[in-house]
């Protein structure tokens, strides 16, 4: 009796070795197949020059378009405050080249500091746009553009708000909320413009052809930029 235990003991062990065996062959797949799975994801949302989905494009379009709502609001506020046209400054402390003499030197006029509109630059996502250069995801505010139907045009320049190499996806998807035809490709118009310090484009302001849209995205077809979207949306008209 005592030899039958024993080697009834001996089975079981044997039992609980194969069982052990067993666990860890399928804890190493289940590792495996996490690990597959974490790259797959990660590789669908990586941002720079890879393509991103239509739903993904169409948020990231609405993100821009309140972002420059947002910069537009603050700058109607500062109007209201007592601020000229002139007056309006963007500088900050992440992108140089915003200083603007003609700002109250009390930063009542700044839309980044706290004296003034009280906004913090805000670095937009790789989602909307392509990494070609050093100005890739660059905002840009100038004052050398207007939008025909936009305010009074008439090649006189006013506030507004770029991006540089805007995603395909997402200026396709922003023509399409704004009602832009993009039925033959994105639009096209000349881009040129330089950041905001207090001068704007009086006597030769680019004008862009989308009649009435204050928001849009179109493919620069001239210059340095030629072949590059941008963004715009109006900040304040004049």
């Amino acid at each position: 009796m005592i030899f039958c235990r024993l080697k009834q003991t001996k089975k079981q062990g044997l039992t609980r070795d194969n069982e052990r065996g067993s666990i860890i062959v399928w804890i190493l797949i289940a590792v495996a197949l996490f690990a597959a799975l974490n790259y797959t994801f990660s590789q669908g949302f990586r941002g720079g020059a890879e393509n991103i989905g239509k739903e993904k494009a169409k948020l990231v379009a609405t993100e821009l378009i309140e972002y420059g709502g947002s910069i537009r609001e603050a700058v109607q506020m500062l109007r209201i405050n007592g601020c000229e046209d002139n007056e309006i400054s963007f500088e900050n402390n992440i992108v140089s080249g915003y200083n603007n003499p003609s700002a109250p030197t009390d930063d009542t006029c700044d839309v980044f500091e706290p004296e003034g509109a009280g906004l913090s630059w805000t670095t937009l996502t790789e989602d909307a746009w392509d990494d070609v250069d050093g100005n890739s995801g660059l905002q840009l505010f100038s004052g050398f553009h207007c939008v025909d139907g936009v305010g009074n045009c008439n090649l006189d320049g006013y506030l507004m708000f770029f991006l540089y190499d805007t995603k395909t996806a997402v200026c396709e998807a922003v023509d399409e909320q704004m009602d832009i035809d993009i039925s033959s490709g994105i639009p096209t118009e000349n881009f040129s413009g330089d950041k905001f310090q207090g001068i704007y484009g009086t006597s030769g302001a680019s004008k862009i052809s989308f009649t009435g849209k204050p928001t849009g995205c179109f493919q620069d077809n001239a210059g340095a930029t030629s072949g590059r979207n941008f963004f715009y949306h109006v900040i304040m008209v004049r």
